[in-house]
């Protein structure tokens, strides 16, 4: 070992021992178990060597974690808001001033599609869920991490939408961001951006006071949905909108691919429920806005499933006699608005 002279040296991760039979899951799960623990190092060589492996390790995940899936990703923030961005180019949409909702918001990251909008000038968000936040440390630092972001890169979050980067400063000098990177929630105004833990179904809001209405992932899974949409449609003001991604596969398939993404529908259940999913199709959700108020301005789709014959065979009513076209999407974005 070279000895050494007083100045840090730079070490670079050596090749390791090989384990054939482990996964990279477990590998990882295993790894992570051992940071926790915390071990302290022998010497300072030990040291430096860790952390030239932690800092090989972030290199190579943080570019596969910035993605739309991963709920704490800036890639995520830029996804949610390009229907943002598709309304206030082409529909005419005002952020600055409005109140924002989001419905069903999660508990993992539940203010991660509306803090771009506070960032626009929005007077107030507010997310609904009935669920605690998982981690509220985690959640409320990166919002700080999407304002650094955004002031740095607006691109980032705002894709190609010009914004002036002082101005999204100066619409949130009433938010604490040195707290917020801290992780704590005190750095949030109440009066700007909460979480509310109510039924969506009945949010005690004022009618008509909600000008923008977000919902990702929701509709699909509830079981009544004429009294939902009554109730967003009465806090929805003429002229306020609504974006709302809807899933309506069946969500098993994505923990195990021999399902058939339409493959619920194949079973004969009277429940409004089935495998988490009130089996609504699309077309169902473009009526189902029309009989509350709500004209469709865009809809964008997913690509077409594939219905295999075996599948459709065995499909119940009312599916059964659906045309292909009203089936062989599984995912859509609506931008509504209120008549």
């Amino acid at each position: 070992m070279q000895q050494s002279s007083g100045r840090p040296l730079k070490y670079e991760p050596r090749a390791g021992r090989e384990f054939p039979g482990a996964s990279t899951w477990d590998l990882g799960c295993n790894f992570l178990t051992r940071l926790r623990a915390r071990q302290d190092h022998a010497s300072m060589v030990d040291h430096e060597s860790h952390m030239a492996l932690l800092e090989a390790l972030h290199d190579e995940i943080e570019p596969q974690r910035n993605v739309w899936q991963n709920p704490f990703a800036i890639a995520k923030a830029e996804v949610a808001f390009r229907i943002v961005l598709s309304a206030i180019r082409l529909h005419g949409l005002q952020v600055a001033g409005k109140t924002c909702l989001d419905l069903g918001c999660g508990a993992v990251n539940p203010l991660v599609r509306l803090f771009p909008l506070l960032m626009l000038g929005a007077k107030q968000v507010q997310g609904f869920e009935l669920e605690p936040v998982r981690n509220s440390w985690k959640a409320v630092k990166f919002l700080a991490d999407v304002v650094a972001a955004a002031v740095v890169d607006p691109s980032r979050v705002f894709g190609d939408l010009e914004v002036d980067r002082m101005q999204l400063l100066a619409n949130l000098a009433d938010f604490d961001l040195a707290k917020m990177a801290r992780g704590e929630m005190s750095g949030i105004p109440a009066a700007r951006a909460t979480l509310v833990q109510r039924s969506i179904v009945a949010t005690g809001l004022a009618s008509g006071s909600a000008d923008v209405l977000m919902s990702n992932s929701v509709l699909e899974h509830l079981p009544d949905l004429d009294a939902a949409m009554a109730e967003w449609a009465r806090i929805t003001p003429s002229g306020g909108y609504g974006m709302h991604g809807i899933d309506v596969i069946d969500h098993r398939s994505y923990a195990k691919a021999t399902i058939h993404p339409l493959e619920f529908l194949t079973i004969a259940s009277k429940e409004p429920i089935v495998f988490e999913s009130n089996r609504f199709r699309l077309h169902e959700f473009e009526a189902l806005f029309a009989r509350h108020g709500f004209v469709v301005l865009e809809q964008w789709r997913g690509p077409k499933l594939t219905i295999p014959d075996d599948v459709r065979r065995r499909m119940v009513e009312p599916w059964r006699s659906m045309p292909i076209a009203q089936l062989e999407y599984g995912w859509s974005q609506f931008l509504v608005r209120k008549k």
